[in-house]
């Protein structure tokens, strides 16, 4: 029933008619969509679609006075928002209430009103029909005629406006038999001329077109016919298209290789769509670490476009990355890429999704939509879970499930759903279930899931091993090794069929089989198995793929790590085993620093082909020159051979130089992770966490030796959701410190160890695991009565800082440490490129390096680059040279800020636009530095957590950087602090920096200092010590 709304707020000022454009109308008093409707000749489910409107709780729209409403389209628009192409008619309908055939139809009749008629022609009469009532299909004619007359005139007129190829593919699916004959050949001709939205049209049914327009096109072959249509493009794209899309080259699987460098920016909007959806999946299912580049652009891509016509590349492109994102546990990414749909549909919430599929349902073929959209509520459902233990239990998910999966069945029952769809409703609600230690439970879902499996014609996912894997796990855990063993011979079999590389899943499965020997209390096989398997496994560590389940690669790692004491308590001889720490080394490259060092080693591949290259050219040319002598003896060529062998010993040189660091990159030995806590001081200690959905495992090695401590929690899910609450509560000052959390990580993380690190002072934390997490911000205890200040509290609060002082360690393949420096300080402060971006000046920061050079005891202003010259490319040139201190007190950026890089970056200064130095471009850099401080605005959270790490790998010693948004004068007053202690006192930069910190905690003059948020944002990260 459709109500006829009147106006229902009343605004306090008055906008004059006068002022609104020509398809714009100023709601009045007395207005109703009816009312409206009629008197514009156009529907309601129109207004609505083409309008943004508040709604009432029953999802009634509300008029609003003085609301200014659009009443038609208009020139502005862009046809491609309100027509389908091909591409986004085989999409999902999102319309909040036109129906495809709707959408069709109100294209047609408003480009029939502004578009030229010896082009499209005229017709008499056209119905805007619905599902009900589909209207007339009409016969359109030009002049007298059925058939358009294809002159010089009508391809001038079709290709000065892009509207006209997007009116004759909608009109296809409205007239007669005749107009879409003619549509047919009109979008033939279209695309032979070059024509890009006729062109998508027919490739993608390039068959029937072969066949059925040989009198047009006249190829003598379907391979000289694709050639044909791609004459007028750019011969990369041709090329594309027809040995990547087409298959009329290779059916490697592999094949996806040959584009992984293709230029995008080649490419139009849609095929740029489904270029991205084919190399995610390719790459994904390789396991090849360019998906993570391509993950990054679909998704910058996706964010620009707010189009309402959703192609089905571009939307189950998406439901595939939020998939592949849940397994690498980037929940926040997923939730993210929902929240982006949500608001390009304008829906309220994820059951949205579902209901307007269903209610827009008009052609047969939409029924199968159903399964996607089902798997984008499941993958975001999934998320939300992860994210907010505080507002969603399991037993709540339990209950939605059941509740959600009634829509699953029926689409199944009614062929709109595939068994696989449905086996990840399945998996996903067992696998939360077997996290959470309930493995019967878990039990019944999965068997479902691993039943449709054992069906499938080929194993191209993880997931048929991967969940088995985790049920075996759960049953391992509660002692039903029975059960336990059967699960991980059913993941043995499905492995057997995968296509691609195996080797950590193989190995996996062995050291889990491992396990199961020791606790049915027979070490001596476990050992066997754990010694065979585990060489095998490091031996291929470099073939591992890129893109392995991060839940994967944590079983592994806390079973390899119990088995190993284990036997280590036993006596067996573990001599030539990997080390736990070692093992920490490869989890590190696995997870976080595999990608930073691959951009290394791409670079150093470059530059020895290069180099390589050179040789060769230059062995060449001293072989010419050595047979000239034999004929005939010339000063000239003396000369040029004398510069030849010059040349040579230069090119022998750099190689030389170049390899050793090659061979480390390449063949990383592990000795940096094997004995990284060998010489510890004795007031020392390292920590290395492992968290599981239920255990914590905690490798402490100190002087007295290594041991591992065991935690039985409440999981992974808590204790990010405590650190993500942690870190709200400093980010913003208006909130109060949650002392509750500070203590209930204390408690959880570090009481369990209270008596080994009680006479400590220094604590290393070792691995990527938690860190978002700075661990001198916690608090053993605190005072909490409400009859004390804030202030009094923060600054009796038993902190850690007070009794420790940490850094973080990720030891990188390039371990030689920089112990000689030709400068002291170089600094970079208030690039002028802050306006153009949009973002605060820093005028502080330029006192700040001034007073940080003269604090490292060497004031050079050359070596102060500020405005205009705070640029990267007075950074590359800078480097050329080696400084024991280098400052960057900038903005820096997280990845997708404004669209303008898919990376973490730092803002400098650049004549020619460049501003951003990358993680990319860091990494490429040889900086020869005792430390690198990051003195950096962040916009976000994750502002500098590639950065630092970046620096690492560069060749920096270590990193202090700043943990989020910084108060430039405190951020100052640390810096300068540790700066001085360094130099004056000698002593490590970890315990300077806690100096400092306490130092401004008890700055009396400025009490607003007490908060964490001004002393406790700093850490120091170190790649050896």
């Amino acid at each position: 029933m459709i109500r006829h709304l009147f106006i229902l707020i009343s605004l306090s000022c008055h906008i004059e008619s006068s002022t609104l454009n020509i398809n714009e109308h100023l709601i009045e008093k007395g207005d109703t969509f009816w009312a409206i409707s009629r008197q514009f000749d156009i529907s309601i489910n129109e207004l609505i679609e083409i309008n943004t409107f508040k709604n009432f709780k029953s999802g009634v729209p509300i008029l609003n006075l003085d609301q200014i409403i659009k009443v038609s389209r208009s020139d502005q628009d862009d046809v491609a928002n309100y027509c389908y192409s091909d591409n986004t008619f085989s999409g999902i309908n999102f319309s909040k209430k036109l129906n495809k055939y709707e959408i069709i139809t109100s294209c047609i009749k408003y480009l029939q009103d502004v578009l030229d008629p010896y082009v499209i022609g005229v017709t008499k009469e056209i119905f805007l029909g619905n599902k009900e009532d589909p209207g007339i299909l009409n016969t359109r004619f030009w002049g007298e005629k059925e058939a358009p007359k294809l002159d010089k005139k009508f391809w001038d007129t079709f290709f000065s406006d892009k509207r006209y190829a997007y009116f004759f593919y909608n009109l296809y699916y409205i007239e007669s038999e005749n107009s879409m004959n003619n549509c047919d050949e009109i979008m033939l001709y279209a695309a032979l001329k070059g024509d890009a939205v006729s062109l998508e049209y027919v490739s993608v049914h390039a068959e029937s077109f072969y066949e059925n327009h040989k009198y047009i096109h006249n190829a003598k072959s379907y391979e000289e016919f694709v050639d044909m249509l791609y004459d007028k493009v750019h011969p990369e794209v041709k090329r594309l298209n027809k040995n990547f899309y087409f298959g009329l080259g290779t059916d490697d699987e592999n094949s996806y290789k040959e584009f992984i460098s293709f230029d995008t920016n080649l490419l139009n909007h849609q095929d740029r769509i489904y270029f991205y959806f084919d190399m995610l999946s390719a790459t994904y299912k390789a396991g090849d670490i360019s998906y993570f580049r391509f993950e990054q652009e679909m998704l910058k891509f996706i964010g620009q476009s707010e189009s309402k016509l959703i192609s089905w590349h571009e939307f189950v492109g998406t439901v595939n990355l939020m998939y592949t994102n849940l397994n690498l546990n980037n929940t926040k990414r997923v939730l993210d890429m929902y929240k982006l749909m949500e608001k390009r549909i304008e829906a309220d919430e994820y059951l949205d999704f579902f209901y307007r599929t269903i209610e827009n349902n008009y052609y047969e073929q939409e029924d199968t939509n159903v399964g996607p959209v089902l798997s984008f509520i499941l993958n975001a459902d999934s998320a939300y879970y992860e994210e907010h233990p505080d507002k969603y239990t399991l037993e709540d998910l339990i209950i939605k499930r059941k509740d959600l999966m009634t829509h699953v069945y029926e689409a199944v029952e009614n062929g709109d759903m595939e068994d696989i769809e449905m086996a990840g409703w399945h998996s996903d609600t067992g696998l939360k279930l077997a996290r959470a230690g309930k493995c019967e439970k878990a039990s019944s879902f999965l068997e479902k899931s691993f039943s449709i499996y054992e069906e499938s014609a080929s194993i191209d996912s993880t997931d048929y091993f991967d969940e088995p894997i985790q049920l075996s796990n759960c049953f391992a855990g509660k002692g039903n090794l029975k059960v336990a063993q059967e699960l991980l011979n059913f993941a043995s079999k499905s492995l057997d069929g995968y296509v691609y590389d195996k080797t950590f899943y193989e190995g996996l499965i062995d050291i889990k089989f491992a396990e199961i020997k020791m606790l049915e209390g027979d070490p001596a096989e476990a050992f066997r198995i754990f010694r065979k398997s585990t060489d095998i496994f490091f031996k291929n560590q470099s073939k591992f793929s890129a893109t392995i389940p991060t839940d994967l690669i944590v079983i592994f790692v806390n079973t390899y790590i119990k088995i190993y004491f284990k036997l280590n308590e036993k006596n067996f001889n573990l001599s030539n085993i990997k080390t736990p720490n070692e093992v920490i080394g490869l989890t590190e490259r696995l997870q976080t620093r595999r990608r930073l060092e691959q951009l290394k080693i791409d670079d150093s591949k470059t530059d020895m082909v290069k180099l390589q290259k050179s040789f060769l050219k230059n062995k060449e040319d001293i072989s010419k020159y050595e047979n000239l002598l034999v004929n005939e003896i010339t000063q000239n060529t003396y000369i040029k051979l004398n510069s030849l062998y010059e040349d040579r010993k230069k090119i022998m040189n750099k190689m030389l130089k170049k390899s050793p660091g090659i061979d480390a990159l390449f063949n990383p030995s592990g000795d940096e992770y094997a004995n990284i806590s060998e010489n510890i001081e004795e007031d020392a200690v390292f920590l290395s966490y492992f968290i599981d959905s239920n255990e914590i495992l905690i490798l402490v090695a100190d002087s007295e030796g290594d041991k591992l401590i065991s935690i039985k929690n409440s999981g992974s899910r808590n204790i990010n959701y405590m650190v993500r609450e942690l870190r709200s509560s400093i980010d913003d000052l208006g909130k109060p410190f949650l002392f509750d959390q500070a203590l209930e990580l204390y408690n959880t993380l570090l009481r369990p160890i209270e008596s080994i690190i009680q006479n400590k002072k220094t604590i290393y934390i070792f691995g990527s695991e938690l860190e978002n997490l700075p661990f001198g911000i916690l608090v053993s205890g605190f005072n909490n009565s409400n009859k004390i200040s804030d202030y009094q509290r923060l600054i009796s609060a038993d902190w850690l800082i007070k009794s420790y002082s940490f850094a973080r360690v990720f030891p990188s393949s390039n371990n030689r440490l920089n112990r000689n420096f030709e400068n002291k300080f170089l600094g970079f402060a208030n690039p002028d490129s802050f306006d153009e971006l949009g973002l605060p000046l820093l005028p502080n920061s330029e006192s700040e390096i001034r007073e940080l050079s003269l604090a490292s005891g060497d004031f050079n202003k050359d070596f102060l680059l500020t405005k205009s010259n705070a640029s990267k490319k007075n950074l590359i040139s800078m480097l050329d040279e080696s400084f024991e201190r280098i400052v960057f007190a900038t903005h820096s950026v997280p990845p997708g800020w404004n669209g303008l890089t898919k990376e973490s970056a730092l803002v400098l200064a650049d004549k020619n636009g460049d501003f951003l130095l990358t993680a990319t471009e860091i990494v490429d850099l040889d900086i020869k530095s005792d430390i690198v401080v990051l003195s950096s605005c962040n916009s976000d959270i994750k502002g500098t957590d590639s950065l630092y790490k970046s620096f690492l790998v560069a060749g920096a010693n270590s990193v202090m950087y700043s943990n989020w948004n910084l108060e430039t004068l405190s951020a100052e007053k640390i810096t300068e602090s540790v700066f001085k202690t360094i130099l004056f006192e000698a002593i490590p930069k970890h315990e300077a920096l806690r100096k400092a910190s306490i130092k401004i905690m008890n700055d009396y003059d400025n009490k607003t200092y007490a908060h964490p948020a001004f002393w406790g944002n700093f850490s120091i990260a170190y790649r050896s010590i």
